[in-house]
């Protein structure tokens, strides 16, 4: 059983949150994989981080990226308060970097993120309340439709899943 429960965690995910938080990267995970860490696994093709867009952080970024697709980043991308989405590889095993999530400001996500582990490595998650807040937003934006129904389920189980939990 554990051998199948340690193979949900992917090895490349597991080596970039490794590069992440050896560069001190200021980072959480976002997406299915903190819907799956609240509530209940859900299939996804990628893997989502919000990245915190300061300098400092933009030339950690770029360095723990250097070094693990040997991608050669200009240091301040991220350091924009424009939307910046990168993405590594391909589907089903892609790893994307924003540094913007809909309805959330930087403050709201880097201070209620929550510390714990992607398999056995630590690891951050965006807190439940903005990631429920974030859905709650994206799952209603006309450019979402063809994610609608994904959105609006992780919403109401993310919701319930908080329900259960303060009881």
């Amino acid at each position: 059983m554990k051998k199948m429960i340690d193979s949900l965690f992917k090895d490349d995910f597991k080596d970039f949150i490794e590069l992440l938080n050896k560069h001190r990267v200021d980072y959480c995970i976002t997406g299915a994989y903190a819907v799956s860490f609240y509530s209940r696994p859900r299939a996804t093709e990628d893997i989502d981080f919000y990245i915190a867009h300061t300098k400092d952080n933009s030339k950690r970024v770029a360095a723990a990226i250097k070094e693990f697709a040997g991608l050669d980043m200009e240091e301040g991308f991220f350091d924009t308060d424009k939307t910046v989405i990168i993405r590594l590889g391909l589907k089903p095993n892609q790893i994307e970097l924003s540094n913007g999530l809909t309805g959330l400001t930087e403050t709201e996500i880097m201070n209620h993120r929550v510390k714990d582990k992607y398999g056995e490595i630590a690891a951050y998650y965006i807190g439940v309340d903005e990631l429920i807040k974030n859905k709650g937003i994206v799952k209603n934006l006309p450019h979402r439709k063809l994610r609608k129904g994904q959105d609006e389920t992780d919403f109401e189980v993310l919701k319930a899943f908080k329900t259960r939990k303060m009881r």
